[in-house]
């Protein structure tokens, strides 16, 4: 089975998870492009972390990923997760999905609709977590 296939929007400290889940286990993940906002860090990330980066959202889509992961600022993340989700690819977003309540309600009228949006939480093994999880 040949691996899953994405690209990263985003360079900052949560995106190099992704990456270096990629670098761990090849045969089940295979990293396109890091798409960088400028080129002095697509050329920084490529150096310290030898990921393959662009500066061209066309460059990702003619890779041809199985899916986008969003790891950008909280500012950008509803963004640039409607923007791939409405392009038709599967999405994995950080949190918080958005800033807003309309624009979350929008990201699940999206889902609702068909777009396939994964929100990825990373703090599920804190003990506040558990205490809700465990109250529900």
């Amino acid at each position: 089975m040949k691996p899953l296939s994405f690209v990263i929007v985003g360079s900052g400290w949560r995106s190099l998870f992704f990456a270096r889940i990629a670098q761990k286990f090849p045969e089940q993940f295979e990293l396109k492009y890091m798409l960088c906002r400028t080129s002095k860090k697509a050329e920084k990330m490529a150096v310290e972390y030898g990921v393959p980066t662009t500066v061209s959202a066309e460059d990702c889509e003619q890779a041809k990923p199985d899916f986008v992961v969003v790891a950008v600022n909280k500012d950008s993340l509803y963004e640039e997760t409607r923007k791939w989700a409405l392009k038709g690819y599967p999405v994995l977003c950080e949190t918080p999905a958005a800033v807003s309540v309309e624009n979350l309600k929008e990201l699940w009228n999206l889902v609702k609709n068909g777009a396939r949006i994964q929100i990825a939480e990373q703090y599920h093994r804190y003990p506040i977590m558990a205490a809700g999880l465990k109250a529900i």
